[in-house]
């Protein structure tokens, strides 16, 4: 298993490493000893070293999901922020269609002709009913709004 091994054939604990070098080469244990067994120094350094580097594997791969993790959820905040920027767009273009409106319905009700009249009821009238409201959605689109 040493040598030409793949990282699934690496034992998973202590238990497992020792029962497969113990029946490594059919060898058997003396009959007033079962618990023991003769192994190679370069036996058991293989198998530590196999060990180590498994462990550095699965080190680096919990590293790197780690990073895989951290990365999706900057994704995930990315994407609310987008979204939530997206919709104070939609609500800021919406306040500003009705603040065209407010001024539209003043120019169609005579507004620019009452200025140039000097009619001040008809302006009065006009910026009371129009303007005002004009101005209202203006600062509640200008308002920062709470998170």
């Amino acid at each position: 298993m040493v040598s030409g091994s793949s990282t699934k054939d690496i034992p998973t604990d202590v238990a497992e490493a020792w029962q497969e070098l113990c029946e490594k080469d059919d060898r058997t244990s003396p009959a007033e000893h079962p618990d023991m067994c003769l192994i190679t120094r370069d036996e058991l350094l293989g198998y530590m070293s196999l060990a180590s580097a498994e462990d550095e594997r699965r080190g680096i791969a919990e590293i790197r999901m780690d990073e895989r993790h951290k990365y999706l959820w900057q994704v995930r905040d990315t994407c609310t922020r987008a979204e939530a920027a997206e919709a104070a767009l939609k609500a800021a273009r919406e306040a500003l269609e009705g603040v065209d409106g407010c001024f539209e319905a003043a120019l169609v009700e005579g507004w620019a002709d009452a200025l140039a009249s000097g009619d001040i009821e008809r302006i009065t009238d006009l910026f009371n009913r129009r303007i005002v409201y004009a101005r209202t959605a203006a600062v509640a689109a200008l308002t920062p709004k709470e998170p």
